[in-house]
């Protein structure tokens, strides 16, 4: 560090797990659920921070992602794809993530929301809820608790 001048870090980041690698190691890794039966799966992420972005597409890497940055994004996409899962960010410009699920289930479709947040009170919960999302997942992204989100609200089939 140098005065008026500032600090540099660097770090990197592995999003993929591998099992094997840790245990020899002789890390102790806890068990995940096997997305294998789900892996393909059409997913949209609803997500404005570029940085979110990135870190939830390197943990969804066995789905196929689509992006949208905002809930007008998200309602026009939802309405012109089919998607196993909709992943939705609350705070966003444009139309926030209560807005868009309320116009996604106004408009028919049934496609499980799973709010995406760091608002975690109960009122955010509840607002979540009442504006017809499934589940809410709080951010940062637990690897687990996804995994069980996506194992409890996408069904096991064949995807491309």
């Amino acid at each position: 560090s140098t005065p008026d001048v500032g600090s540099e870090f660097a770090f990197t980041l592995n999003f993929a797990l591998n099992r094997a690698a840790d245990t020899q190691q002789g890390q102790q890794t806890s068990e995940a659920p096997d997305l294998a039966s789900i892996a393909g799966a059409r997913i949209l992420l609803v997500e404005d921070n570029l940085i979110n972005q990135l870190v939830a597409q390197g943990m969804l890497s066995d789905f196929t992602i689509d992006i949208a940055a905002n809930g007008a994004e998200a309602v026009e996409k939802a309405a012109a794809s089919s998607y196993d899962l909709i992943l939705m960010d609350l705070q966003m410009p444009v139309m926030d993530g209560f807005e868009a699920s309320r116009h996604i289930r106004q408009s028919g479709n049934t496609t499980p929301i799973v709010a995406l947040s760091a608002a975690v009170m109960k009122e955010d919960i509840v607002r979540s809820e009442e504006a017809g999302m499934n589940a809410h997942l709080s951010k940062p992204i637990e690897l687990d608790r996804l995994s069980s989100i996506l194992l409890k609200f996408i069904s096991p089939k064949d995807h491309p």
